[in-house]
Formats: structure tokens, sequence, C-alpha cells
């Protein structure tokens, strides 16, 4: 009987250290931000919003949120 409760005891503390490791490993990964998630800002030169880069609309350099501020844009 001592041997079933030594038994089970080791188990049970075996399967909490697994539990502790593998949620100490997920944290980790959710910790640190992924690359592909970084992305740059740009500002509206018309109304000074900012937006992704990917978002932007692009001419003489300068970057805008829409195409009606593009072309209203007056430097």
């Amino acid at each position: 009987m001592l041997r079933f409760i030594l038994f089970a005891a080791l188990a049970v503390a075996a399967w909490l250290l697994v539990k502790k490791l593998l949620a100490a490993a997920q944290s980790d990964d959710e910790a640190q931000p992924k690359q592909a998630d970084v992305q740059t800002m740009k500002r509206c030169a018309q109304c000074g919003v900012y937006l992704p880069e990917a978002e932007a609309l692009e001419k003489d350099g300068r970057h805008f949120c829409c195409a009606d501020h593009r072309d209203q844009f007056h430097a």
C-alpha cells in the first residue's frame, strides 16, 4: 500500500512539473513579438494621422492616408 501511495505522489509531482514547464515555454513564446507583427508607421502629410506604411499612399516622397488627401495636398 505504501508503494502505491509513493508511486501516486511521484506521478502527480511529475505531472505538475511537466505542466509548469509547458506553461513557462508557452508564455516565453507569447512574450516576444514576432517580427512580422511590427510595422513602420507613416504620417499623412495632409491631416497628420498615422497609418501603417503598407497602407499609405506615396507621392513625391510624402505619405498620405487616402487618395483625396494625396490629390488635395499643396506643398
